[in-house]
């Protein structure tokens, strides 16, 4: 399987061309899927979200996508039966995300089965400084960056709480799967 990061659009116009040729290319690709990136969202063609999303996000069966996807909700899971993992695929290419999408998280995180693995995938890190090798960026994280760290810890040690981004309260003390990775 393959998951595709964002950014394929270098420009904010002028790249429907060369995004359609990308589409082509990975429609074949068997269990192929997408996050947005920032530069994808920029794109004047594709000018509303949900543009965006009927254009970038390919509809499967097996996804679950955040409430009114035809609004250009860019936020899904997959549940993958066989490796009993669950891709949690967020929409952080805005550079901020919608008031629905934590409580959605948090949704996904609770209803994954017992056992499973949890995989999340997202365009922009999530990091709390945005350092890399040392060097600090000229730029801050959004504001939901650390507020989803410290959901995937929560998560994982079984708290509860209140999200520090959109102040959404979240109870894992009964969770059943682990956050294994965050793409």
């Amino acid at each position: 399987k393959t998951f595709f990061g964002g950014d394929i659009a270098v420009e904010a116009s002028g790249e429907i061309e060369t995004l359609t040729a990308w589409k082509e290319l990975v429609n074949g690709i068997p269990y192929h899927h997408s996050v947005i990136g920032n530069h994808d969202n920029a794109v004047s063609e594709l000018s509303t979200a949900a543009d965006r999303a009927n254009f970038f996000i390919d509809r499967t069966g097996d996804m679950v996508i955040g409430t009114d996807a035809t609004n250009g909700k860019m936020y899904y899971y997959i549940d993958n039966h066989m490796e009993n993992t669950r891709y949690i695929c967020l929409s952080t290419g805005r550079m901020w995300t919608t008031a629905d999408e934590i409580p959605w998280c948090i949704d996904a995180l609770n209803s994954t089965p017992e056992g499973w693995h949890i995989v999340v995938i997202s365009h922009l890190w999530l990091n709390s400084d945005y350092s890399d090798a040392g060097v600090t960026l000229n730029t801050t994280p959004p504001d939901y960056s650390q507020s989803y760290l410290d959901l995937f810890d929560a998560y994982n040690y079984r708290m509860s709480g209140t999200a520090s981004y959109g102040s959404v309260a979240y109870d894992f003390t009964n969770a059943m799967a682990k956050v294994e990775f965050i793409i």
